[in-house]
């Protein structure tokens, strides 16, 4: 079933950065959340997020899961998908992909269920602040599903 507006999945990584405003997230790609928030808002693309999401999350609010999370989930053009069992064997042949790769850094287990559920969930890409899962893509490893860093999908001239 063709989907009218793009789909993206925010690896953990995307997602702290946009809550906590992280300093070491460079401002192109906090706009670019924020600018993705907007539009999911506006019913001109959807996020997708795992259910892994919930631990990473709240590992980095201090234990306590946070608001903004569940308020995201609250919106239609949210998705959240559990790590079905497919995805788990998928993520273990991406991860046999990059070990067979001696160029490339080891793909860990949790990196490689996000993305792994973003295949899985059709995704129309899959957006991170990670190089080294960049290079995945890049390098043909990955190709299933793109890698990038975070854009805007729907470009707003400044007035």
């Amino acid at each position: 079933m063709a989907r009218s507006v793009p789909y993206v999945y925010w690896d953990a990584c995307c997602f702290i950065a946009y809550l906590n405003k992280e300093p070491t997230t460079l401002d192109v790609y906090l706009i670019a959340l924020d600018s993705c928030i907007q539009d999911m808002e506006s019913s001109l693309c959807g996020i997708v997020l795992s259910t892994m999401h919930r631990i990473e999350v709240k590992q980095f609010k201090e234990g306590i899961a946070s608001p903004p999370y569940f308020e995201l989930l609250q919106n239609r053009n949210c998705i959240e998908f559990n790590v079905s069992p497919s995805a788990s064997i998928l993520a273990e042949e991406l991860q046999d992909r990059t070990a067979e790769r001696a160029d490339v850094l080891n793909l860990k287990e949790k990196d490689a269920k996000h993305l792994a559920v973003a295949i899985e969930a059709r995704c129309d890409a899959f957006f991170t602040t990670e190089p080294k899962l960049v290079r995945l893509y890049e390098m043909g490893i990955v190709p299933e599903i793109r890698i990038c860093f975070p854009y805007a999908i729907q470009p707003r001239l400044p007035f």
